[in-house]
């Protein structure tokens, strides 16, 4: 029986690879909802009619805004997916993280999609119920990609854990998902707290531990000299 995980050496570069890109996507996408998307969400800290009017004006930057962010989910499901597959352990078996993860992306994958679709066909209506309906649709996109997604999330990085420590991947791999996790259950409970500081405050730390994770993970994997670790017996 092995005592601890091991890991491939191609694998380890392709998930490598795989960290690199979904680091690079979601630093796209934290740019885009920093900038592009700000003046139409709730952090902008503008009435309904501002936001209805900046999201009518500018229909292709946000869509592509938040394409972008739809990317990142993605990517983050292909990452869990190269790491719970990365580690061979005769203890940990299944794929709990991936599962977590995929739960989360759903829930994220439904709030991207009202923000993508139903948002901007609001935006531009001049039915009176319009602001209404984006000030609900809005509250939906909030609930379910800043709240629910992120706790699954959390429990599915806090999931991850075990599978790191039983890697030959240094320690601060496992801290930092485990910090990860930790800060993006928060993260989701202020997305239903409703204070649009806590929200602005827990994405920022977050998003910038998943960072500089996904990117040191990434560096890491590629540039290992030895991929193999050795078996005991």
């Amino acid at each position: 029986m092995l005592a601890a995980a091991r890991l491939k050496h191609m694998s380890a570069r392709r998930v490598g690879w795989i960290a690199l890109f979904a680091g690079l996507v979601n630093l796209i996408a934290s740019l885009a909802l920093l900038t592009v998307l700000r003046p139409g969400t709730v952090a902008s800290g503008t009435v309904i009619s501002e936001r209805m009017a900046y999201v009518a004006s500018h229909h292709m930057t946000w869509m592509l805004g938040w394409s972008s962010c739809m990317a990142g989910t993605f990517s983050l499901v292909a990452l869990f997916f190269g790491i719970v597959s990365l580690v061979e352990s005769e203890r940990l078996r299944g794929h709990l993280p991936l599962i977590l993860v995929m739960v989360g992306a759903v829930s994220d994958t439904m709030g991207v999609s009202l923000q993508l679709f139903a948002l901007p066909l609001l935006a531009r209506s001049t039915d009176a119920v319009a602001p209404v309906l984006f000030d609900v649709m809005d509250g939906l996109t909030i609930a379910w990609t800043g709240g629910l997604n992120n706790l699954w999330y959390g429990v599915g990085f806090l999931a991850l854990v075990p599978y790191l420590q039983q890697s030959k991947l240094p320690g601060r791999f496992a801290v930092l998902a485990l910090t990860i996790g930790l800060v993006t259950l928060v993260w989701g409970a202020a997305s239903f707290y409703g204070e649009v500081i806590w929200l602005v405050t827990t994405t920022a730390i977050g998003m910038m531990l998943f960072l500089l994770w996904t990117f040191d993970l990434g560096w890491y994997l590629i540039h290992q000299k030895n991929a193999s670790a050795s078996e005991t017996k």
